[in-house]
């Protein structure tokens, strides 16, 4: 039998309480949890997972986001409430995975390693007004070669240095990180090449905080001043990452021309689809459709909200999706769906 139908705030208030909006949809945050953070902003993007499963059910952008971070018994979760072009969804981040929380300006995270506004954190832990904040695992990734921190990077910092905001990279953004630490480069850039491993400290020949291991492709790094047989240098990440510290001189190479390049094509299909448009607010479900298969409360799609309505599921509502990019010479809404969403009426009132 469908669940009742909520009413949005209450609903959201279950949510962020830890409660569940339905009986029989309990998240596994439990309820006993209190919130360590609140948040409220601009969701720049990731994926929302179920309260219960912790199954990705949709990939958001520009949202509305209000989200609270708890401790529970798997470990730190962030209830979210998102909003965009009609989309009302309630679920959790994946806050290992990063896109879920990020620093609102420049955090050192060790002596050697700054995490600026915006980078890709993880949350490793969360007491009341702080969170334990981690490079998440898309920094520093094998492309460049292998990158260990023999210091473990993890800092408690206030919830308050915490938000959504993202801004992309563009071509001002490495001067701007430069700028926050202080830093000035007029030396041209170098790169740790070659298979042999190497390791940097936060004085010259101290030691080891983080070891590179530069593998095939080199790791390009901007020198900042010399010692002796040492020198201090600065690698930028693009995940919003900055690494300062001095290694051996003889490991440095000169820049060589190699990396990686593309072109990002367009998403979505040119095919245009016909849109469903209802008078009433529609819930959303989510899950597999097979019998017995875990059905989790998604949210809802505000009347006069258009999308696209799929094939018919067994329990009498209909698959859905939000419109794509190309099938309407409407803005896309934002909202990708990953898994089945289900909208539990039967939508008779349907204004086309």
């Amino acid at each position: 039998m469908s669940p009742p139908k909520p009413v949005a705030a209450l609903a959201l208030a279950a949510l962020l309480a830890g409660c569940s909006p339905y009986p029989g949809y309990a998240l596994r945050v439990a309820a006993s949890s209190p919130a360590a953070c609140t948040f409220r902003g601009r969701w720049a993007y990731g994926e929302l997972l179920g309260a219960r499963s912790r199954v990705a059910f949709a990939d958001v952008s520009d949202a509305a986001a209000e989200g609270a971070l708890v401790r529970g018994p798997d470990g730190p979760a962030l209830r979210l409430h998102l909003r965009t072009h009609g989309w009302n969804l309630l679920g959790l981040a994946d806050l290992s995975r990063g896109h879920a929380l990020r620093p609102r300006r420049a955090i050192a995270l060790t002596e050697l390693l700054t995490a600026h506004a915006g980078a890709d954190i993880s949350v490793r832990d969360a007491r009341p007004g702080e969170a334990l904040i981690a490079p998440g695992p898309f920094a520093f990734g094998s492309d460049e070669g292998e990158v260990r921190f023999v210091v473990d990077p993890a800092r408690w910092v206030p919830c308050s240095e915490l938000g959504f905001e993202f801004t992309f990279r563009d071509e001002h953004t490495e001067e701007r990180e430069r700028a926050a630490m202080g830093l000035a480069t007029t030396l041209p850039p170098r790169e740790i090449a070659g298979t042999a491993s190497v390791d940097l400290a936060a004085t010259p020949g101290g030691s080891p905080q983080v070891h590179f291991n530069p593998r095939d492709y080199g790791i390009t790094v901007r020198p900042l001043s010399t010692d002796g047989a040492f020198t201090r240098v600065l690698l930028q990440h693009w995940t919003s990452f900055a690494i300062v510290g001095w290694l051996p001189t003889a490991a440095l190479s000169d820049e060589g021309s190699g990396g990686y390049g593309g072109i990002l094509g367009g998403l979505g299909s040119s095919n245009r689809r016909a849109l469903t448009v209802c008078r009433s607010p529609v819930d959303l479900t989510f899950g597999f459709v097979r019998p017995q298969g875990p059905i989790e409360y998604a949210g809802s799609v505000a009347a006069g909200t258009p999308f696209i309505r799929g094939a018919s599921t067994p329990d009498g509502g209909f698959e859905i999706s939000s419109h794509p990019r190309g099938s309407s010479p409407r803005p896309a809404s934002g909202v990708r769906w990953v898994a089945h969403a289900i909208a539990q009426l039967s939508c008779r009132d349907v204004v086309e």
